[in-house]
């Protein structure tokens, strides 16, 4: 994890591993859930506390139904389902007796 000034967040720094070798995967700058690992860990550094604030914005992480796992204003931000996969959500959907189900707002 590497704090992102800009975003004022800290960001996953993915790595991937083969043949025993490890290399940096492109950095995608985006806030996710994992930026909070250094507060589970008590690993952050002081003054940082601000990137708490994405937990309730509408645009961050806060969600009608939760938080999410990625920021709301990101690109890739969003649940694509189809065929078959939507299937399986509207037969859960209506084992747990909703009709609006699981989907992004």
């Amino acid at each position: 994890m590497l704090w992102d000034e800009e975003k004022r967040f800290y960001i996953n720094v993915p790595q991937d591993e083969m043949d025993g070798e490890v290399s940096r995967l492109p950095v995608r700058r985006v806030r996710e859930l994992y930026g909070y690992m250094p507060w589970v860990y008590g690993a952050e550094e002081k003054g940082r506390t601000d990137a708490f604030r994405q937990l309730f914005d509408p645009e961050g992480f806060f969600g009608k139904r939760g938080i999410t796992t990625t920021e709301r204003r990101s690109e890739g931000y969003g649940i694509f389902y189809t065929g078959e996969e939507m299937n399986e959500w509207r037969r859960i959907r209506l084992i747990a007796g909703t009709e609006e189900g699981c989907r992004a707002e």
